[in-house]
């Protein structure tokens, strides 16, 4: 089973769990009345579905069977192709703001332009900003502020490499709380307003592209997460 298989079956048995656990509590008579147990039973359903929806969608965009990268953990071969960062960012924004009140959110843009191409597939880049530009937004107030910075430099094979971070200055995530973030369903937000899939998508996406994305938070002072790619040579 190839990783992103794995990565597949997780996702399955983890609704499964929950489907699972929902029940129970309803079997158990932890509710006071039957208005209550039908309105969360309904809520169960509706949440199984969404995550069983989720899981679809991640199946239609990955093959199968792609093959691992050894040396970056990556999954199958990037298709590569030369892109405006920079427009690729500001489409993000904009794609956020669709979501989010972005009006109230200073965003910062410390993107060179030119910068140079990244071995990574543009509409995969455009996905993993994306979903790590709106995790920002979601944790900043009224009148906070996302950075965007990107620079170029050695990774840690050595070999020159694009970075890309955007921070936020959010509360920050707990430390016990930051091996979950990029595991899927993992979420602190109301039902309505996310599944916990947004991370996960864009750190296996990340993966596929061969490059790394790590998670930097301190309680009252925000996040910053930093994304890693090969330089297209």
């Amino acid at each position: 089973m190839n990783p992103f298989e794995h990565n597949i079956v997780s996702l399955l048995y983890a609704i499964k769990g929950k489907s699972e656990s929902y029940l129970e509590q309803i079997e158990e008579n932890r509710f006071q009345n039957l208005k209550e147990r039908s309105d969360r039973a309904e809520q169960i359903v509706k949440k199984t579905y969404l995550l069983a929806e989720e899981a679809l969608k991640i199946t239609k965009r990955f093959e199968m069977k792609g093959k691992p990268d050894g040396m970056h953990g990556g999954i199958g071969e990037p298709e590569t192709a030369y892109f405006n960062l920079m427009g690729i960012w500001n489409k993000t924004v904009a794609l956020v703001g669709g979501e989010v009140d972005m009006g109230r959110i200073d965003v910062i843009n410390h993107i060179p332009d030119p910068f140079p191409a990244i071995e990574c597939h543009g509409r995969d880049l455009e996905e993993i900003l994306y979903h790590v530009a709106k995790n920002a937004a979601q944790a900043v107030s009224e009148g906070g502020k996302i950075i965007v910075r990107a620079h170029v430099g050695l990774s840690r094979y050595s070999e020159q490499a694009a970075f890309i971070s955007i921070s936020d200055t959010g509360n920050g995530i707990p430390n016990e709380h930051l091996k979950y973030v990029f595991q899927p369903f993992y979420t602190t937000k109301p039902m309505n307003e996310g599944n916990g899939m947004g991370l996960f998508l864009a750190k296996t996406l990340v993966r596929k592209n061969r490059g790394m994305i790590s998670l930097s938070s301190f309680i009252g002072y925000g996040s910053t997460f930093t994304l890693e790619f090969p330089l297209k040579h």
